[in-house]
């Protein structure tokens, strides 16, 4: 069983697992289309992240944050999101 949660911008559905409280992906709705970020984490596959820089994104327009997901997220969502939307 999974719970959504929308942070203060209402951009975005945070998706939590109820019984661990684990956030395994989450979902925005942009111009129509589904867009996904996945917790690497979450998966049983290793990843190598050493590349990978912290970044704040404070001070960021909506208008930025969802051009940034269009450029950065999975972009070709497929499947009944109704439920979590």
């Amino acid at each position: 069983m999974v719970q959504r949660y929308r942070f203060g911008t209402k951009t975005a559905d945070f998706v939590f697992c109820r019984k661990c409280g684990v956030m395994p992906f989450v979902l925005s709705k942009i111009e129509g289309k589904t867009f996904a970020g996945v917790n690497i984490n979450t998966s049983d596959k290793e990843y190598n992240t050493n590349h990978i820089k912290r970044v704040s994104f404070s001070g960021e327009s909506i208008e930025e944050r969802m051009e940034r997901r269009k450029r950065s997220w999975i972009g070709r969502v497929t499947g009944n999101m109704d439920g979590l939307l």
